[in-house]
């Protein structure tokens, strides 16, 4: 499914669909009103008392979730809180896996 929702003049299209070989991909895609957007918009990746980045890409908490953020060209997350910038002109897309 593709959730829709509004947040201050963004619009935003949210997709969660299964992933080949387990977990879930995650595409989050913000359009702009284009009315003097000024707020900023922040996704946290990954939430837990011990989250370890494994990789540039890669996030694993206490519990065994993984996340990792798709594109090598994507805004990296900010350590603790594991959070990343939502742009206008860049998509974010996600993949999520459990143990």
């Amino acid at each position: 499914p593709t959730f829709r929702y509004r947040c201050g003049s963004y619009r935003i299209e949210d997709r969660i669909v299964p992933e080949d070989g387990g977990g879930l991909r995650r595409h989050i895609r913000i359009l702009s009103d284009g009315n003097g957007v000024t707020e900023k918009l922040w996704f946290r990746g990954i939430q837990g008392d011990q989250v370890a980045q494994e990789t540039e890409h890669r996030f694993r908490n206490e519990s065994g979730v993984t996340v990792q953020l798709v594109k090598d060209c994507q805004t990296p997350m900010y350590q603790a809180p594991w959070m990343v910038p939502l742009l206008t002109s860049e998509d974010l897309e996600l993949i999520y896996q459990w143990q």
